[in-house]
């Protein structure tokens, strides 16, 4: 057997391994990252995923005081609705940020406010952090981790921001810079 019969033996079968394992990942990326809408959990209740140009899933928790709030309380207004852990240190670095524009856009009357929601600490642990920091943003305790779920977080901080339409404009999966956050603003609240 001559060396280039040899040579062409061995690289056939490795570009055939080759070629199949792309088409595998090509269709994995597809399904999952393109085409999949919605998850389905054990219990069997199917839920449809937040993405841009649909209507953000509606949902009710509990504020700091315990008084429960919906975000269709918020229908007509720009919502940056975020979610949040105490521990997480990404997410402690943007709130000063959040915080300062949140105080901002109502002192200039904008039509624009923040949703924060904390994931799966207590309403005690939440409460004494935000006093503590000074933040005055609207603030919900998700004990259960069900409206995380919902919105399909799989890392945070995450921030979607709503129209007021109720349709979600846009999602960012981890911190958001002041400068960033500046330009969202601008770009997206009228």
């Amino acid at each position: 057997m001559s060396a280039e019969k040899r040579t062409r033996g061995q690289i056939l079968p490795k570009v055939g391994v080759l070629a199949l394992l792309v088409l595998l990942i090509g269709s994995g990326l597809y399904y999952y990252g393109f085409r999949q809408k919605s998850v389905s959990y054990s219990d069997g209740q199917v839920t449809t995923g937040p993405f841009a140009g649909e209507i953000a899933p509606d949902f009710t928790l509990p504020d700091l005081d315990g008084e429960m709030v919906a975000l269709s309380d918020y229908r007509g207004k720009y919502v940056f609705l975020n979610f949040f852990a105490t521990w997480c240190n990404p997410c402690k670095s943007e709130l000063p940020d959040f915080n300062r524009m949140n105080l901002r856009m109502q002192r200039e009357g904008m039509n624009a406010t923040f949703l924060l929601v904390n994931v799966r600490e207590s309403p005690e642990t939440v409460k004494s952090f935000m006093e503590q920091n000074g933040y005055t943003m609207k603030t919900l305790t998700d004990v259960s981790g069900a409206v995380a779920a919902k919105y399909l977080v799989q890392g945070i901080p995450m921030t979607l921001i709503i129209g007021p339409d109720g349709k979600i404009i846009t999602k960012r999966v981890g911190a958001i810079s002041a400068s960033l956050l500046e330009t969202l603003v601008e770009q997206v609240v009228e």
